[in-house]
């Protein structure tokens, strides 16, 4: 993720790899100090997840609309500002075993991430 030309927009390149096509992973915003910007989950494949980032946050900066309030679309930029880019990166849990057959425990993994580290841009810390 880095700022876009003007200052005022975001962009995310993704890096072509299998790992796009991942769901139910757990990925997390790092600055380049591995500062924890935020941790997520996507159930469904995770490149798209990551693209929509750009989509939402440049939404709510230039047409003042969308799910992302206005408080964080100006945090995100406010980071880029201060890092220059930040990198997702990816976890794809282990199937686990249970009384109601295989399940990837990646909200669990979610949740006590975002409780360890409690990122500055999770909304909620579940």
């Amino acid at each position: 993720m880095a700022l876009g030309a003007d200052g005022r927009s975001i962009t995310v390149d993704l890096i072509e790899s299998p790992a796009l096509a991942w769901t139910e992973v757990n990925y997390a915003w790092l600055s380049p100090a591995a500062d924890i910007i935020r941790i997520g989950t996507s159930k469904q494949p995770i490149g798209g997840r990551l693209a929509a980032y750009a989509k939402d946050i440049n939404k709510r900066l230039q047409l003042d609309k969308g799910s992302t309030p206005t408080w964080e679309a100006d945090a995100w930029l406010q980071k880029l500002t201060e890092f220059g880019h930040l990198s997702a990166f990816v976890h794809l849990p282990d199937m686990v075993e249970t009384v109601a057959g295989p399940v990837r425990p990646y909200l669990d993994i979610e949740r006590a991430l975002i409780a360890k580290h409690r990122p500055v841009l999770n909304r909620s810390h579940r």
